[in-house]
């Protein structure tokens, strides 16, 4: 049986105390790891959900130029928990103007951006940031 109370809802008697849920947009940036540099962007959006500790953010974009260098990362809208060895997983769909390819999401503790690792290793290393045209459609789920 769920209370409602007027800074959140508790479960099971009370133990169990929900007191954070938010929706919301924000405006994602890629940068690099080794110089952030700046995009010229197409299109970009971000939106999230926050359940207590849980947030699932979702972010496309398609930028035309980059002046960074580096592994490519996307802005998240929070921090993810400083928890020795935690790693938050999730999606990613990357075009780089010829193919289409699958990535995994990572994001470490105590950071507020994720990048990428290929699912199949014939993809090579990490997006590398790069000036042509890009496509990044990202769902990561993760703590705070």
């Amino acid at each position: 049986m769920a209370n409602l109370f007027g800074d959140g809802i508790t479960f099971d008697g009370g133990s169990n105390y929900l007191d954070e849920y938010e929706e919301g947009t924000f405006t994602p940036t890629v940068f690099g790891s080794s110089v952030a540099g700046s995009a010229t962007y197409a299109w970009r959006n971000g939106s999230y959900t926050r359940i207590g500790n849980t947030v699932r953010a979702t972010v496309n974009m398609q930028i035309s130029a980059h002046t960074g260098s580096g592994v490519a990362r996307i802005d998240l809208p929070f921090t993810s928990a400083n928890v020795s060895n935690r790693r938050h997983t999730g999606s990613a769909i990357y075009y780089d103007g010829t193919n289409y390819n699958s990535y995994s999401a990572t994001q470490l503790p105590n950071t507020s951006y994720t990048s990428f690792q290929p699912v199949n290793a014939s993809y090579g290393s990490g997006i590398n940031i790069a000036s042509a045209l890009r496509l990044y459609i990202v769902t990561i789920v993760y703590q705070v």
